[in-house]
């Protein structure tokens, strides 16, 4: 049977997946939103300008007629949300919106790493897993310059019925 088990198991394997991937990209993967994200939040050790990820909980549940005498199956879902700070992109008279095209582009990165056939067991620790889709406005922090987009991410994996 696959290694992951549950919500935190999986959350725990994506972000040094992710991390390591996107090393040159982002600053930072966090386990959850943390609410507020400071300027710091968006810069490597060298100072240069990244987007921060957050890897979100979204829902666990069975997936109908799965039981067994042995074991389940599960569905879990996460959103991997890609944040970007617009002020540094910030220009006089745009042509734009601030950072827009850096968050398009790494989010698009990311779900397309993601759906890699390589990617879509993560090294048969899950049964299956799938990009179920982008919400582009996910996040908009107010009076904050952060915008946001969520991949909607699900794995399906088998768990012991002892372990419930």
């Amino acid at each position: 049977m696959p290694e992951i088990r549950n919500m935190e198991q999986l959350v725990d394997y994506l972000i040094p997946l992710i991390g390591r991937q996107f090393s040159d990209e982002i600053s930072y993967v966090y386990f959850g939103d943390i609410g507020l994200y400071p300027p710091a939040a968006f810069k490597k050790p060298n100072k240069e300008e990244a987007a921060a990820i957050a890897i979100v909980p979204n829902f666990q549940r069975p997936v109908a007629n799965s039981l067994s005498q042995m074991s389940i199956f599960m569905d879990i879902g996460v959103f991997i949300a890609v944040m970007v700070n617009m002020t540094p992109y910030f220009t006089r008279l745009p042509q734009e919106a601030f950072g827009e095209r850096k968050l398009v582009q790494l989010t698009q990165k990311i779900a397309a790493f993601l759906q890699q056939d390589e990617n879509m067991t993560l090294q048969r620790q899950v049964g299956t897993s799938r990009v179920n889709s982008i919400d582009w406005e996910w996040l908009q922090r107010g009076e904050d310059s952060i915008r946001s987009a969520a991949i909607d991410y699900q794995v399906t994996i088998e768990v012991d019925r002892l372990e419930l």
